[in-house]
């Protein structure tokens, strides 16, 4: 993270300060202030003068600085705008424990509803000019007029996953789905695994997509196949996933690792499986985002922990990073995944 410039956060804090009191309270002294916040008195001073200019604060000669205004509105706003509560839920809660440390009022807005609700929902953030924003578009709705309106308004603005349609100059971090996939192939590959087979049912088409480019890179690095037959994606229909279960029958020619586009992918495979009367021993099963469902099953599965904590303190970092320094270029950080067993929980390989 760059290094952040001292007078936003030192104004940040003032902020907070009279936030906690009334008007017609008095402020501590310079010197009282300088010392508590740990900056020089010239700086203290140039952000007491633009408080002043702001009406917040005023002078009184001989008296000292009293509070003239509360603002009812939190100017030091960061907005997190998820299209997906439930699956982002650890890595929003740790984004407002990092806004919060480094001095910003982080709230949630879910993005929900239809094209037109979340039109208006986003022209609402719009109108409240937050300092930053930071956005997991619904996937649903990536083409939304309002990201082209943001791009144009100059809000400092993270998008998390993916950048919606339309928009290419903007800083993004991401989960490394393509590399999850590409990497677990690899493991398997190293522990003896050499006929690979790929599912997934109930999986987003973007998401989807970039791990089935994983997976084939994966397949690709160990200079191994890809056979079409082994190969089970969401659009599959109904006869082509009976088809690809049906392949399990047989020990000897049936795949020995199977890897799942998500956790719910695998957990579902390996119900099938057990719907058929087909034993699953001695296959390898990965699948992609360490969710608790994972405890419940009786085999091990290899999974890739995304890291949501982590993830959300970055997120957090990244966008005060830009609202703090305006000359930043844009980023794009891809957030390496950490590989667990769910029987074990203990990792299996670096991360």
């Amino acid at each position: 993270m760059p290094r952040r410039n001292i007078f936003p956060r030192l104004k940040g804090e003032l902020e907070n300060r009279i936030h906690q009191l009334s008007p017609g309270d008095m402020l501590p002294g310079e010197n009282a202030l300088a010392a508590e916040f740990g900056v020089s008195r010239p700086t203290l001073r140039r952000a007491l003068a633009e408080l002043e200019q702001e009406g917040v604060i005023g002078r009184r000669n001989g008296v000292g600085t009293v509070v003239r205004a509360v603002p009812g509105a939190i100017r030091r706003e960061i907005p997190f705008v998820c299209g997906s509560i439930d699956f982002f839920s650890l890595a929003m809660e740790h984004f407002c424990r990092r806004a919060v440390e480094l001095n910003y009022f982080p709230m949630v807005i879910p993005l929900t509803g239809g094209t037109v609700a979340q039109e208006r929902l986003m022209a609402g953030i719009l109108e409240r000019r937050p300092a930053g924003i930071v956005i997991y578009p619904d996937p649903e709705h990536p083409g939304l007029t309002a990201f082209r309106e943001l791009e144009q308004s100059g809000i400092p603005t993270l998008y998390l996953v993916r950048l919606p349609e339309g928009v290419r100059d903007a800083s993004l971090l991401e989960f490394g789905n393509a590399a999850a996939l590409s990497r677990i192939v690899q493991e398997l590959y190293r522990r003896g695994c050499r006929r690979f087979a790929l599912y997934g049912d109930d999986v987003h088409p973007a998401a989807a997509a970039e791990r089935e480019a994983g997976f084939r890179l994966g397949m690709k690095r160990c200079r191994l196949t890809v056979r079409p037959e082994f190969c089970c994606l969401p659009e599959a229909s109904r006869e082509q996933r009976d088809a690809f279960c049906e392949l399990f029958r047989n020990r000897e020619e049936r795949p020995d690792a199977v890897c799942c586009m998500n956790d719910q992918s695998a957990a579902n495979f390996l119900t099938e499986l057990r719907r058929r009367g087909i034993s699953s021993d001695g296959l390898a099963i990965s699948g992609v985002d360490n969710l608790p469902l994972l405890r419940l099953l009786p085999e091990a599965v290899l999974t890739a922990d995304l890291r949501q904590p982590e993830f959300g303190r970055k997120a957090a970092e990244m966008i005060v990073s830009r609202i703090e320094n305006p000359a930043l270029e844009f980023q794009h950080v891809k957030f390496r995944a950490r590989f667990l067993s769910s029987n074990s929980l203990a990792g299996t390989f670096p991360a």
